[in-house]
């Protein structure tokens, strides 16, 4: 949705006022997270010692666990590098073939919106089916796949679109 919302803003004034915007959401997230959120009362265990501080994160896992962490970090990474990778290069590919900056970033924008649907969409199917790595496979490949054919021609809606339904 930002890359529709800042590339409006940045052709009616600049590209510094768009940075500028996102600064100040963020900022503003940030700010309501700090005075807003509250971690839950954590009630005491029965028979334990209240007057002892109690550690606020209990890290202790097995290296096993540890390393499966890791693993699932790398692939969230690499997830996420492949979303902005797609959301970097589909304007500039739009803009190439003639498309406007703030239709083309608005375009794009449209794969985050689709997005706000199916991951709610993949997370109920996956709960329904009890078939996650179906679905993970599934989403990261057809997304690749969207990804890759944008560029090939016909309708990009359509690829954004489908980029964006199978991203989620």
């Amino acid at each position: 949705v930002a890359t529709g919302l800042l590339s409006g803003i940045a052709a009616v004034s600049s590209w510094q006022v768009a940075v500028l915007t996102s600064v100040v959401l963020i900022g503003l997230a940030l700010f309501m997270v700090l005075v807003v959120y509250r971690d839950k009362a954590v009630p005491a265990a029965a028979g334990a010692d209240s007057s002892k501080p109690r550690p606020r994160l209990g890290l202790q896992i097995s290296l096993h666990e540890f390393v499966l962490a890791l693993l699932a970090a790398a692939m969230r990474m690499w997830f996420v590098s492949g979303y902005v990778l797609f959301m970097s290069f589909a304007p500039v590919l739009l803009i190439s073939r003639g498309m406007g900056a703030a239709q083309a970033g608005f375009l794009v924008s449209m794969s985050a919106v689709v997005a706000l649907g199916s991951v709610p969409l993949g997370g109920y199917l996956t709960d329904r089916t009890k078939k996650p790595n179906f679905f993970i496979t599934l989403g990261a490949v057809g997304a690749a796949f969207a990804c890759f054919m944008l560029p090939q021609g016909g309708h990009a809606l359509f690829w954004i679109l489908l980029f964006g339904l199978l991203r989620g």
